[in-house]
């Protein structure tokens, strides 16, 4: 028997590198697009996904390495498309890193301490918690093996399920009985809105690794992965998100479903507040579940950031990879302390980073690999100016 994944299991291991803590804020992208602008984003941003996730296969599949990653495929193009590929995907954990530690540390002053943001002692609060997670995440972050961290994405996955589940239960249960505003169908926050739909939906950096393990490796499989992975995917955000936003309306704001469960004065607390232990309990989970998720995932960001770093700077022994780390750290925490507000960070992640990832370099790949004009290669190109256009529309509009 042929060791490695079929295409089912290939639109598997996509899908699951998809789900991650970018749905807890769904309902929020939503409300900030109208459930009927969200829709369409989706079904765009689905579309887009599937279409590059095919480019950046079939750019593997043309490449002649044995082994190859995401970034070597444009190192083999020009070593500053490399370059820049190394680049973007660093910053990209380096940012990703500073949201995971300030947004569990926010969810967990709230969740056990009931101090928000607007509170006179949260920054007392925000600091202490920030030192002593700070002390786990850099021991953590030391390990050269993070085989031990790698059930957080079994848990990131089984949370997310949990929370798609809680969220139709309390669309059923709830119905508009506890919803505060209006339940737009269009709004104009496409800023917001897009950054989180562009973010939570990226997978493609992943794409070439699962190709490098598919038993069988041709262009029909690559479409059924693109295709299955990018509509389950988009289907799991769409109904957490309007969901979200049906249940909650315009008190959702800009806040995650996560910190509306920690928080006890939100419209659902307040609304299970004399129910059944089952039923106050339930939120309770998905809190803790997305807090260890948190917890896991941040080495699982910073360790391979430093490791493009030494690869850049052509060093592989352990006491640099030990001062990176170190260093990486310490401006991950003073960025956190001087507290850089989260949205402010997604601005980057979402309009730049993630955009470029997702979009920008897997269309690339794609018109240099096969340097010909056909279908593919136009719709690649569109696609590269849509990636332009929206992260500049995302950073200054």
């Amino acid at each position: 028997m042929k060791k490695g994944l079929t295409s089912f299991g290939g639109a598997m291991t996509i899908i699951s590198t998809m789900l991650g803590a970018g749905i807890n804020f769904m309902p929020a992208a939503f409300r900030s697009l109208g459930y009927l602008y969200s829709i369409y984003s989706m079904m765009f941003i689905v579309f887009l996904t599937a279409l590059t996730l095919f480019t950046i296969g079939y750019s593997a599949h043309l490449n002649k390495r044995t082994s190859k990653t995401y970034s070597s495929i444009g190192y083999d193009f020009h070593k500053y498309v490399g370059y820049s590929v190394d680049l973007t995907i660093f910053f990209s954990q380096f940012f990703v890193g500073i949201f995971f530690h300030k947004y569990m540390v926010n969810l967990l002053i709230l969740f056990l301490f009931g101090i928000n943001e607007t509170d006179k002692n949260y920054q007392t609060y925000k600091n202490g918690a920030l030192l002593s997670t700070g002390t786990i995440l850099y021991g953590l972050s030391l390990l050269k093996d993070l085989s031990s961290l790698k059930f957080t994405s079994y848990l990131s996955v089984f949370s997310v399920i949990y929370v798609t589940i809680l969220m139709i239960f309390f669309n059923f249960y709830f119905g508009d009985t506890i919803r505060q505003g209006d339940f737009l169908s269009k709004n104009t926050e496409f800023s917001f809105g897009l950054k989180y739909i562009i973010l939570g939906m990226s997978c493609q950096v992943n794409m070439v690794s699962v190709y490098s393990e598919l038993i069988s490796k041709s262009a029909k499989g690559l479409v059924f992965i693109s295709m299955f992975s990018s509509i389950m995917g988009g289907m799991i955000y769409g109904l957490v998100g309007l969901c979200g936003y049906r249940i909650l309306g315009m008190s959702i704001g800009t806040d995650d479903i996560i910190k509306m469960f920690c928080s006890e004065s939100s419209p659902i607390n307040q609304a299970l507040k004399d129910k059944n232990f089952i039923l106050k309990f339930a939120p309770k989970i998905a809190i803790i579940g997305a807090i260890i998720v948190l917890l896991g995932s941040f080495p699982l960001q910073l360790n391979p950031a430093s490791t493009i770093l030494l690869k850049i700077i052509g060093r592989k022994d352990e006491k640099s990879r030990i001062i990176l780390i170190t260093g990486l750290f310490i401006s991950m925490l003073i960025i956190n302390i001087i507290d850089v507000k989260l949205n402010t960070i997604m601005l980057f992640l979402g309009g730049i980073l993630s955009n470029s990832i997702s979009f920008f370099f897997p269309s690339l790949y794609y018109i240099l690999s096969v340097r010909k004009v056909n279908a593919l290669s136009i719709l690649s190109g569109l696609t590269i100016l849509f990636s332009l256009f929206a992260g500049a529309f995302i950073l200054f509009y």
